[in-house]
């Protein structure tokens, strides 16, 4: 009696994608006064996007004697900037401010003052229902402290806002990190103390998800380490972790600049400048923070020789990140450029591309937003004009476009590993990682029909093909 066979029959759609070039638009310059105007540090952005797409960008401004905070805000139904505005009356020097926007629209600013008789941190309202700011509140007096450079982030899709600062405790010593809280049913929140150890805090920043889970970054010398170190403590389901090391690298090597954005459902994207056992010149690094754990740290200047500082980064669409910073192409005194890298919701960053050319001035606190819908919002200022503007670049995200092959493949395949060497689809013999449609890495080569998407051996650069397998037997 002969015995009948049967074998699987694949096919095997392929879809070679990767992460597309943001179309940019050309460079805005938002300021041209003689006197400086100057962003607040790229930790804490001072820029926002109201949920109708207006772009709101705010500074400090030299024009005036005591400096004042300033801002210009672009239409977005009219397409059009609006004149200049100062915004703020203050008898004493303003300091450098930090914005966000919440689901109603309304615009949260906050800055700080360091002399009598407004010494403190300051906070003032856009309040888009009324359509007009409201007045100057001095939010934390600091009578007998210094608090400094405040920075604001709104849970998405509310009107909770949570503010974060480092500054000398009112019963003095050195400085540490607060966080202050607005909750739109019972109002501020006391401040809250979330560091102790004794020894300088600096650049405090935060970012909220939309569970209200909070991420807190800074740079300090907790867990009694000899260097500055990227460190973060987070606040999940209201209860405070730990603090963690952020840059966990072997050595004194000193870290600087950090910033974080919040992705979906605790997962929190973290990069910093500083260097490690393995480069000179200060490079930017990236690390999640996963409800399982910390990734690995991530080089996102990847291929760049030269001094790197002030990253700046956002989330849109789950945990896809968008990450801009000012570095060096080439040896000084070759200035300062405007550099963007991408990662996409897998993990995997697009290699550092080049945004200006300045042949004279340097870039420097770069900060980058992203909308609503696929717009990226950066801003930053620069001295090519023989004294410190702002300037404006704007981004769209494509819409993917992808080709598609069918492969025929025999009939006695039985793995997509096999599959994938057959046809020589990777130029390296190396095992491809393979991931379901949600993003979840598999073990195994032996796929049941779906959608999955394979990573290319070695590439960190965003690259990978998207397969569709439909088995049957015959």
């Amino acid at each position: 009696m002969m015995k009948s066979t049967t074998a699987l029959l694949f096919f095997v759609i392929i879809f070679q994608t990767s992460i597309q070039g943001v179309e940019w638009d050309p460079v805005v310059r938002l300021t041209n006064n003689p006197q400086s105007q100057v962003l607040g540090y790229s930790y804490q952005r001072s820029i926002t996007v109201d949920p109708s797409r207006n772009v709101w960008v705010f500074w400090l401004d030299y024009r005036s004697s005591p400096n004042q905070i300033w801002y210009r805000k672009f239409e977005w139904a009219s397409g059009r900037w609006l004149p200049e505005a100062q915004l703020t009356a203050s008898p004493v020097n303003c300091f450098k401010p930090s914005a966000t926007s919440d689901r109603t629209g309304n615009i949260h600013l906050v800055w700080h003052t360091e002399l009598y008789p407004s010494k403190g941190i300051w906070y003032k309202k856009f309040d888009a229902q009324q359509g007009r700011w409201l007045a100057d509140t001095l939010l934390e007096s600091a009578v007998y402290s210094i608090k400094k450079y405040p920075m604001v982030a709104t849970k998405p899709n509310s009107e909770e806002i949570h503010i974060v600062w480092y500054g000398s405790p009112d019963t003095g010593g050195v400085p540490q990190v607060f966080h202050k809280q607005f909750q739109p049913d019972t109002g501020w929140l006391p401040a809250e103390q979330i560091t102790s150890y004794p020894n300088t805090h600096s650049a405090a920043t935060a970012a909220v998800d939309s569970l209200g889970n909070l991420c807190v970054v800074w740079i300090g010398r907790d867990f009694n380490n000899s260097s500055d170190q990227a460190f973060c403590r987070r606040r999940i389901d209201g209860v405070w972790s730990d603090i963690e090391l952020i840059s966990e690298f072997a050595g004194t090597y000193q870290q600087t600049s950090p910033a974080v954005a919040a992705g979906t459902t605790n997962n929190f994207h973290i990069t910093w400048a500083g260097t490690n056992s393995s480069t000179y010149y200060s490079r930017i690094f990236y690390r999640q923070r996963t409800p399982e754990g910390f990734t690995p740290i991530f080089t996102v200047s990847q291929g760049l020789q030269f001094e790197q500082g002030s990253p700046s980064i956002s989330c849109r669409q789950e945990n896809e990140c968008h990450l801009v910073w000012r570095g060096r192409t080439a040896t000084p005194p070759s200035p300062y450029q405007l550099i963007y890298a991408s990662c996409d919701s897998l993990g995997y960053w697009t290699p550092p591309e080049l945004l200006t050319a300045l042949t004279n001035g340097d870039v420097d606190q770069p900060a980058i937003v992203c909308d609503a819908g696929r717009g990226l919002h950066i801003v930053w200022q620069d001295e090519s004009s023989n004294n410190l503007d702002l300037y404006y670049l704007y981004g769209q995200i494509p819409e993917l476009a992808v080709g598609e092959t069918t492969c025929p493949v025999p009939t006695t395949v039985h793995t997509l590993a096999t599959l994938l060497r057959s046809y020589s689809l990777f130029g390296s013999g190396s095992r491809p990682e393979i991931y379901d449609a949600l993003g979840n890495k598999l073990r195994t080569h032996n796929l049941p029909s779906g959608v999955y998407l394979i990573k290319q051996p070695d590439s960190r650069t965003g690259k990978f093909q998207k397969l569709i397998v439909i088995s049957g037997a015959r």
